[in-house]
């Protein structure tokens, strides 16, 4: 697996996988429910019953292996009710703009401590439902492909990775006349 280079080659992967997957449809589902909303917001709202079938669920379907229980549910709000103050602290901070050394125990903790009750890829999606201008979600084959450790510091280097990348292909969109790639990678893809 290699990464895209160009805005041109992102597009393509882009294009590729929303053609050959239906996860888009699911992704798309969750982020609009309520539950994130209040996920979001105040985590303690959130019944262990609605969070077990809405978000566990969701995560089985790509993939996570999630045990869809009550308890397990339980467990899972229980951390992020802890983290919430963490979460909130950055809330308003996306990738581009984010200063990951500023904000890098944050991101750490709260890996470490989710990485306690879920499974790597589990985390980093659960991440990404709470702050998706962020968390970017990984797999253990990108996780190994980037050579980061399964750790709230490999986590952190792999976010930074991101940011470097994301910030290439917005100044290869930028020689190529395109103000915003994802508004024109949306456009092309529907």
């Amino acid at each position: 697996m290699r990464k895209p280079e160009s805005l041109q080659q992102l597009g393509w992967s882009a294009f590729i996988y929303h053609y050959s997957s239906n996860y888009d449809e699911d992704y798309q589902a969750l982020m609009l429910k309520q539950i994130v909303k209040d996920l979001r917001e105040n985590p303690k709202r959130v019944k262990a019953d609605d969070f077990s079938k809405q978000v566990i669920g969701f995560l089985n379907k790509w993939r996570c292996r999630i045990e869809k229980t009550t308890s397990k549910a339980r467990d899972i709000l229980n951390a992020l009710n802890k983290l919430h103050d963490r979460f909130q602290r950055l809330s308003n901070v996306d990738l581009m703009a984010a200063d990951l050394d500023a904000s890098g125990s944050d991101v750490v903790d709260i890996y470490n401590k989710l990485r306690e009750t879920l499974g790597s890829t589990a985390t980093s999606k659960l991440m990404h439902i709470l702050n998706d201008g962020l968390f970017v979600m990984w797999d253990n084959r990108i996780r190994k492909e980037y050579e980061c450790k399964d750790n709230g510091r490999g986590y952190l280097k792999f976010l930074r990775e991101m940011q470097e990348f994301a910030k290439e292909v917005v100044e290869d969109a930028k020689r190529r006349g395109i103000s915003d790639p994802a508004d024109f990678l949306s456009d092309k893809l529907g």
